[in-house]
């Protein structure tokens, strides 16, 4: 069982007391956070969902999970990030093993090391191809 697990930051604020308060993807929100998190970047917190353990940049050579288009629920690495424009979003270049593709931001979510060698091994055990 996973004593963490990585969730992305979709929103970010300052409240009361100077703190700064974040909202993940999957709903929750935390104000102990460090100052230095950004939207698109990843928290790893506590499996019960309590506290924040560590910060995981959204920054080249970090690891993503594909959570849409063409190459989702694959882990890659971050080979660059193009800023985005008023008429296109920010892009990723991504990098698997001999494969490179692109994608936009919002399809990925930064995760660590340990939790992408878990998510490979589930994918070659699967009827995915």
């Amino acid at each position: 069982v996973a004593q963490q697990r990585p969730v992305k930051v979709v929103h970010k604020v300052r409240v009361k007391g100077n703190a700064i308060q974040i909202q993940t993807h999957d709903g929750k929100t935390y104000t102990k956070t460090p100052e230095n998190v950004r939207v698109g970047d990843s928290v790893l917190v506590k499996a019960d969902g309590t506290a924040i353990n560590e910060h995981l940049p959204f920054a080249k050579g970090s690891h993503v999970l594909i959570t849409g288009g063409l190459h989702v629920g694959e882990v890659a690495k971050i080979a660059s990030i193009l800023e985005g424009t008023m008429k296109r979003s920010i892009l990723v270049n991504l990098i698997e093993g001999e494969s490179k593709f692109q994608t936009t931001a919002i399809n990925v979510m930064v995760i660590d090391a340990p939790t992408g060698e878990w998510i490979k091994s589930m994918m070659k055990g699967s009827v995915f191809p």
